[in-house]
């Protein structure tokens, strides 16, 4: 990861391949995930931020299938993966990933 000149705060981008990023998408999805009709592809492929919010939407959407089956919902660990569940969605939508964020709710 690079980093941020000194004095600098803020959120680094990391360093990922494009095409690499795109094969994480499609290893973590189910079979069938990238088609045409589940979720809407872009001509133009996703960047590497991109890439890295629907992978982290994909592992939350899984950690939280999980917490809803073992923890009550007041339980501090569910309540923060619902919260990073929620901000990921979020940076999603700014992002300009929304559709195929919600073609991977559906598919849940």
């Amino acid at each position: 990861m690079k980093r941020a000149p000194k004095g600098h705060v803020g959120l680094q981008r990391p360093v990922i391949c494009a095409s690499a990023a795109k094969s994480r998408i499609a290893a973590i999805l189910p079979v069938g995930m990238l088609g045409r009709s589940a979720l809407p592809m872009r001509s133009t492929g996703y960047d590497d931020l991109q890439a890295l919010f629907l992978m982290r939407l994909v592992r939350l959407m899984k950690l939280r299938t999980a917490a809803r089956r073992g923890l009550s919902a007041e339980n501090q660990r569910r309540t923060l993966i619902e919260a990073a569940f929620r901000s990921t969605m979020d940076d999603c939508v700014r992002l300009g990933v929304e559709a195929e964020a919600h073609a991977l709710l559906e598919s849940d």
